[in-house]
């Protein structure tokens, strides 16, 4: 080809790419504006005139950062995670709906003061007026800026699941999930650890979780996170470990909704100041979390307790107990023979394929044997049986945060093995019951706080070996209460960490949210008697310990 012909289809080839780059460049809109926050036009309300309001109850499609934005249907309400360490808003809104003449429509809003402070419309739970405009069309809307990480669940499918009968897997019989979801999740997250916006969209599978809890009307959850074939898929969610499942805790009982992170908080707490003993509990964030297009309120998004957690391996066995009851050494002894994972109330969970049931049920059957039934043991053999560092920060910490439901019950029991024998290490599991709160039967949803701050909930296990050797019992705790309350124990310390939740509810705004979703139970920012209860329990325990 000649010189020419190469310059004519070069010519042709720029207007070629010019053409196609003028069609791709966003259309200019047809109205004037002030200027853009998140990608909104600001502009003034007489866009509106002339057109036609359009209404529905349906997702009016708007995006951010190219995902479809949680948006609540009763109030028309679309919600936006941003971070609180910044006055700036980050991201940008765009719509994938057209108007019902097939024109684009344009995300709008109306000048307001009040995008000039970003916080003070979080804290505040602010509602921005929003309007999507298209040249003959206008749809109104309400947007909040929250503080917190939102979870959104859109469902998809539901299957019935064909439970085994209670002859051959009691477990499974009484608590499997009778029904199981499948859909989509997301999950925006607004301040990954200080790094930048995340936004994470997985399939899931997910039910109703909790024994007690399912009488409740905010439900609680279990969420396992799968691939685009239906397998495992691992995530790291919130900042948390990787992992295919998670649960969601609805903080349904506890007025404040800071007990169980708190609590969690200083077990990390405990796990960290002992190098001689790995004991790791489940990590928490804050979410709040939307279904299938309502607005359901704040959560907490946990890691479960498992054999990643723990570590386990080998000839290792996870229990969780889930009530007060002790069976019988001889009901355990039917459970072993007959293969079953469950002796109410203890649930075997770890292995998850079992060979020798009566091995995988020997250690629980010796530790109750050894602390739980009146025959009085070896101390020797019965000190060989736990581990001994772990079993004082179990005590110490449910002494610390009143854990009044946490000393057997709601306690995850890992047995070691090593050398022939086993090692049981205690971890909580469940702390709603902490800082005052309690079982009472008179009381709304059976759980009241009582200013008792007199009230032991050591083990039993640490209270048979401490009577066994008090001297030695007695001054191994001593001193290991000491040196807590030197650093993470301190009084204001624990303080600090109940306010410094509660103030996270308050300035995200999703104590406000709470209460307004859940008006019967609501959300109360008060905790000065929390505050007065844990300083009075401190000053208790320090006299209490002296007498160990």
């Amino acid at each position: 080809m000649n010189r020419k012909g190469i310059l004519i289809l070069s010519v042709i080839a720029l207007l070629f790419i010019i053409g196609g780059t003028v069609r791709n460049m966003p259309r200019p809109p047809f109205f004037s504006y002030t200027g853009k926050v998140m990608g909104a036009y600001l502009v003034e309300e007489s866009v509106l005139e002339g057109k036609t309001e359009l209404k529905s109850e349906e997702n009016p499609g708007v995006l951010f950062e190219g995902v479809l934005l949680p948006y609540d249907s009763d109030t028309r309400t679309l919600y936006v995670p941003q971070s609180m360490s910044s006055e700036e808003f980050s991201g940008n809104l765009s719509v994938q709906s057209k108007a019902p003449d097939h024109r684009d429509f344009y995300v709008c809003a109306p000048a307001d003061g009040k995008w000039q402070d970003k916080l003070g419309a979080i804290r505040q739970n602010y509602g921005y007026r929003l309007w999507l405009v298209s040249e003959n069309y206008y749809c109104q809307l309400r947007l909040v800026i929250t503080g917190t990480p939102i979870m959104s669940i859109q469902t998809e499918r539901r299957e019935e699941v064909e439970l085994p009968s209670y002859e051959e897997d009691p477990d499974t019989y009484v608590y499997g999930d009778k029904e199981v979801f499948y859909g989509e999740l997301t999950v925006f997250d607004p301040e990954l650890s200080g790094e930048d916006y995340a936004i994470t969209e997985t399939r899931i599978r997910y039910g109703e979780r909790g024994s007690g809890s399912r009488i409740f009307a905010k439900k609680a959850y279990n969420i396992d996170t799968l691939d685009g074939r239906g397998g495992s898929r691992n995530l790291s969610l919130l900042g948390m470990r990787e992992d295919d499942s998670w649960k969601l805790n609805a903080l349904y009982s506890d007025p404040n909704r800071i007990r169980d992170i708190t609590a969690s908080q200083i077990w990390q707490e405990f796990d960290a100041a002992d190098e001689n003993v790995e004991e790791p509990g489940p990590e928490m964030r804050y979410a709040e979390l939307f279904m299938d297009g309502r607005y359901q309120g704040l959560y907490c998004l946990m890691e479960p307790v498992d054999r990643k957690k723990l570590q386990l391996d080998g000839k290792d066995v996870l229990y969780k107990v889930i009530s007060w009851e002790i069976p019988d050494d001889s009901e355990i002894q039917e459970s072993a023979d007959l293969g079953w994972r469950v002796r109410y109330p203890i649930r075997l969970r770890y292995p998850k394929e079992i060979t020798d049931y009566g091995e995988a049920w020997r250690p629980i059957r010796e530790y109750l044997n050894y602390f739980y039934r009146p025959e009085t043991p070896d101390y020797e053999s019965a000190l060989k049986a736990v581990d001994i560092d772990n079993l004082m920060d179990y005590s110490l910490f449910l002494m610390a945060v009143s854990a009044s439901d946490n000393s057997y019950h709601n306690t995850y029991f890992a047995a070691y093995y090593e050398n022939q024998g086993y090692t049981m290490l205690s971890i909580p599991w469940d702390l709603d019951q902490t800082f005052g709160d309690g079982l009472w039967t008179e009381a709304r949803d059976h759980i009241a706080f009582s200013p008792d701050v007199s009230r032991v909930y050591i083990p039993q296990s640490l209270q048979r070996l401490h009577e066994m050797a008090p001297e030695e019992i007695g001054a191994m705790t001593r001193r290991r209460w000491e040196e807590y309350r030197k650093s993470f124990l301190d009084t204001e310390a624990i303080c600090g960490l109940l306010l410094k939740n509660r103030d996270y509810l308050v300035e995200t705004g999703a104590a406000a949210r709470e209460s307004a979703r859940w008006p019967e139970t609501g959300v109360s920012t008060d905790i000065e008697q929390v505050l007065q209860f844990q300083r009075d329990r401190m000053r208790w325990l320090d006299e209490y310990f002296q007498s160990w």
